[in-house]
């Protein structure tokens, strides 16, 4: 990110199979998208996730992540134990790792909060991946630019001290990222949330700093193919596990690597209104096809405002969006601990207000500059939804909920008692 469960046994049949020849396979299958795939259910299904990065953290925050689906760790050696808790208590947890960038572990600084977007020394100490793809042990690794340069992440000379870019298309690097994967997944986690999904070419070879394994490919492509071979060796530890990645705006090359792809920066990014609501209803329609497949969208938006209501307003219609969407949303203690189910119909529009019906709710979206009311049929009668923005319960009349959305926000109407799938529009 810019910011911010028995152990494995491998078959012995696997290891007998050059990894040069197991690297071609994953290179070859890196363009098939038409083989059937889903994600487990629990990902797809998720309601809201967690992103948790630092390891300085008391038990109160540890009780406030009990309202999520499932945990995005930064840091997970250092929060092991608190892992295990979570997930005895049926909360998933995803390892946070990244193939665009590695650390030379005796030079990085203690920046134990995540500061820069990686971690400080202590975690990678720790940590079975960072310390595979140490690039203290291997220079050579390093991605370097078309002037000869070694490529900062995100090329920035002030990022987080010890951090560089690498290359894909190295001796030995691929075989360090497998061992590190199953590093991670032999601690017990539910899967990997791979970071940074948007490698650059490297000119090591043309200046002589290393050596392309591939020497027809280039690092994007040689990229590909890893998370390939990334995401076989996660599902071999079973297919309820996932690879999540985030390639900062949704791309549809990335989408058959992954069970569910992060919008990084959703509508909000650095609190800054990033997308309008053409761009966000369009997105919808585009990657319809692949939430219907059974995967996931995880969209993250920095929200900010210039007061408290404003940072409400700002948050509800980024959760708002996106369940719109079908996707999934985080982070805002107002809606944390909302459930609404899955969609059980299309995007309606009614004078204006843009909403979508869920087995226990309804999200609502006005993207107009005046205040919209409006009233949705429903197939149910003596029912009652709670506004989750006012609090306020309202109640259906005549088969019809009758709402009222200020301009430019997004409204969520939680189902009081309407059991699930009750719920149908009336054509």
């Amino acid at each position: 990110m810019a910011r911010l469960p028995a152990r494995h046994r491998l078959n012995p049949i696997v290891l007998l199979i050059p990894v040069s020849l197991m690297f071609w396979i994953a290179l070859a299958s890196a363009a098939d998208t038409t083989r059937p795939d889903r994600a487990p259910a629990w990902l797809y299904e998720a309601e809201t996730y967690g992103l948790w990065y630092s390891d300085l953290a008391s038990e109160e925050d540890l009780r406030s992540y009990h309202v999520f689906s499932l945990i995005d760790w930064g840091q997970p050696c250092s929060n092991l134990k608190w892992v295990k808790e979570l997930q005895n208590s049926g909360i998933r947890s995803i390892a946070y790792v990244s193939f665009y960038k590695a650390p030379a572990i005796p030079d990085v600084e203690d920046q134990r909060r995540w500061e820069g977007g990686s971690p400080g020394v202590e975690e990678c100490k720790r940590n079975p991946f960072w310390q595979a793809v140490d690039l203290s042990n291997h220079p050579d690794w390093r991605l370097i630019g078309e002037s000869g340069e070694v490529k900062r992440p995100f090329n920035d000379p002030d990022y987080a001290p010890g951090w560089s870019q690498v290359c894909t298309n190295v001796e030995g690097y691929s075989e360090a990222v497998l061992r590190g994967v199953r590093g991670i997944m032999n601690l017990g986690f539910d899967g990997l949330f791979i970071d940074n999904v948007h490698p650059e070419a490297c000119f090591g070879p043309q200046h002589g700093r290393h050596k392309h394994v591939h020497g027809d490919k280039n690092n994007p492509e040689t990229y590909k193919a890893l998370l390939a071979e990334v995401r076989r060796l996660v599902k071999s530890y079973g297919e309820d596990k996932v690879c999540v990645l985030n390639s900062g705006d949704l791309r549809e090359e990335y989408a058959e690597y992954s069970d569910g792809l992060m919008w990084e920066s959703y509508i909000f990014g650095d609190d800054q209104r990033r997308q309008d609501w053409s761009r966000v209803r369009k997105a919808a329609d585009d990657w319809r096809q692949y939430v219907d497949r059974g995967k996931a969208v995880l969209a993250l938006s920095y929200v900010g405002g210039e007061n408290e209501e404003q940072h409400k307003e700002n948050a509800f219609y980024a959760y708002a969006c996106a369940k719109l969407s079908g996707f999934l949303w985080s982070h805002f203690d107002g809606l944390n601990q909302t459930r609404i189910g899955r969609p059980i119909d299309d995007i309606r529009s009614i004078n204006g207000i843009h909403y979508r019906i869920y087995e226990k709710g309804i999200v609502a979206v006005n993207p107009d500059r005046e205040a919209r009311t409006v009233e949705i049929s429903l197939n149910t009668k003596d029912a009652a939804f709670i506004d989750v923005f006012t609090g306020k319960t309202l109640k259906v009349g005549n088969d019809c909920l009758k709402i009222a959305v200020p301009p430019d926000a997004g409204r969520v109407y939680r189902s009081e008692r309407t059991a699930p799938g009750q719920q149908t529009p009336a054509d």
